[in-house]
């Protein structure tokens, strides 16, 4: 059917067959709708679709709602003359098997008051929801599918339907964050999020493993309003694991908000995903900085009007070489906008940053104490050669571990020491930078699913990865910075568990260690492995 076919035959159809429509069907509608052309290139519509039980439950919120509004609880009592049409409107949709509600992102309340400009503004998005609105009708009477529209105001829908008010999201967050199992905030927690809720910069401190995503998440999530059509919020990580990491969590929190969206994008995935993901035009974007720069350089992306942006371990991804990528980034969001920054380390780099881009920031510090501070028992085994290897294998099979981590400083160790572990009868996988996205994301799924016991990981890739009960960190080699260190044994002992440490050395590298160690502040103790497997306490 052309085109012209499909505009003359288009029905406003009023009775429906109760079949399913197929998915495919669904988003070829939806791709139709968003193709079509919006003035200033603003795209001020979302999509939400409803099906089945989440359909009926919708209507029956609104058909609660219509009841209400005649009795003297009325949240619209203005409108109380069009709640004829209203009802005639949930008949409809209730005989429909699939429901689209098209939203204006930019719409504002009509109680509210506008400026010339903003009702100037609202002729350019009412013409491009229009034109959407064209596109998805047409699409869908080419595919042979009957449809209607109806227009409701948006803003008394939700007052009538019940559906929960955008501003009053951090309720719903509230139900989520119980779902989650968190009872009281960490120490970052409660210094970080007043600070951030009442609009002030923070530059924070904290170790490893004490809850930062939560401490800028939580407000970053309450702030964002989902009827914005453009990017809010902005989190910056150093890699790709990080990024998932900080998604997953926020998807958690925003659970329970209607029309809640964040959307990770970070190399080594395909771009079109990516920007099938950004064109949906999601609230948060968490980025790894190179791929947020390729994003905004092709147009995929625009974070002109971003309110809020975190640099999450501003340490790690400043020295990975990002400083020049980080700084082109905040060069591009408006200079209104609440910048935050959470690191284990304040390094110059970081302060650097701060001069240049915050204006008057809370600094915060948690230090490695009381609830913060893993506690871990570590020890220091002299070996080298091939004794490493086998006082590894030795003590991963007598100690049975159920979850070990293990770290080298090359890729290519990684890869020859699982190789080794292998051939012993450990199950064993490495991460490493080398990898595609799409193996790692597979690796560290098998993992955290005890599909395997042993991961065996470089410190970039294994930067900010969060998962729970790993009973045993190994520093097979000993890491050429201080703060390594302290990322790797703080893989173990997190959330008030006990966990602990090895790490191995030569004679030539006893210096070192004594200087990585009196810089962790934690007791160690030295020791031999013997033939059997038991311990032996030495001197370092």
């Amino acid at each position: 059917m052309s085109d012209l076919e499909g505009i003359r035959q288009r029905r406003s159809i009023r009775k429906y067959k109760p079949d399913p429509v197929p998915r495919e069907a669904i988003e070829e509608v939806l791709e139709a709708a968003i193709l079509a052309p919006s003035g200033k290139n603003r795209q001020p519509w979302k999509f939400l679709v409803y099906q089945g039980a989440a359909k009926a439950a919708l209507l029956d919120e609104m058909e609660k709602g219509i009841a209400r509004e005649t009795g003297e609880n009325a949240a619209l009592p203005g409108l109380a003359s069009g709640l004829v049409y209203a009802g005639a409107t949930l008949r409809t949709m209730r005989a429909a098997p699939v429901v689209i509600l098209v939203l204006n992102t930019n719409a504002a309340s009509p109680f509210e008051a506008g400026t010339p400009e903003s009702r100037f503004m609202a002729m350019y998005d009412d013409l491009a929801v229009g034109a959407a609105m064209q596109n998805l009708l047409i699409r869908a009477a080419e595919l042979g599918l009957g449809s209607r529209t109806n227009t409701i105001m948006q803003s008394a829908f939700f007052k009538i339907a019940g559906v929960i008010p955008f501003d009053k999201a951090v309720e719903e967050m509230k139900k989520a964050i119980a779902e989650m199992g968190f009872t009281e905030m960490t120490e970052i927690q409660q210094k970080a999020i007043p600070e951030l809720l009442a609009g002030k910069e923070v530059i924070a401190k904290a170790p490893t493993g004490t809850g930062k995503t939560c401490a800028f998440g939580v407000p970053m999530v309450q702030r964002i309003q989902p009827e914005k059509g453009y990017v809010q919020g902005v989190i910056l990580c150093p890699t790709r694991e990080l990024c998932l990491q900080i998604t997953e969590e926020l998807q958690k929190l925003g659970k329970y908000i209607p029309g809640f969206s964040i959307v990770a994008v970070y190399g080594g995935q395909s771009m079109q995903p990516q920007i099938n993901a950004l064109r949906k035009n999601p609230q948060i974007v968490v980025a790894t900085p190179g791929r947020l720069m390729d994003h905004m350089r092709r147009r995929n992306v625009a974070i002109d009007r971003t309110e809020m942006i975190v640099l999450d371990e501003a340490d790690e991804m400043l020295d990975m070489g990002f400083y020049q990528d980080v700084r082109w980034i905040l060069d591009r969001v408006p200079r209104t906008k609440q910048m935050s920054m959470f690191s284990a380390t304040i390094s110059r780099e970081v302060m650097d940053i701060g001069w240049l881009y915050q204006l008057d920031p809370v600094e915060l510090v948690v230090e490695p104490v009381a609830e913060s501070k893993p506690r871990i028992t570590q020890y220091c085994i002299k070996c080298s050669g091939r004794e490493r290897i086998e006082t590894l294998i030795n003590l991963l099979k007598r100690e049975e571990y159920r979850r070990s981590m293990v770290f080298c400083n090359t890729k290519y160790g990684t890869v020859s020491l699982v190789t080794h572990l292998e051939k012993a009868g450990i199950r064993a996988k490495c991460l490493n930078g080398d990898m595609e996205q799409a193996a790692r994301n597979r690796i560290m799924g098998a993992y955290r699913n005890n599909e395997f016991d042993v991961l065996v990981a470089t410190d970039v890739a294994a930067r900010g990865i969060d998962v729970e009960q790993v009973d045993a960190a190994f520093n097979y080699e000993i890491p050429n910075e201080n703060e390594y260190y302290l990322h790797r044994i703080g893989r173990t002992g997190r959330a008030g568990r006990e966990g602990v440490s090895f790490v191995f050395y030569s004679e030539n590298e006893r210096p070192r260690l004594k200087t990585i160690l009196k810089y962790s502040g934690n007791s160690y103790h030295p020791i031999t492995v013997n033939a059997d497997g038991s311990f032996t306490a030495c001197e370092l």
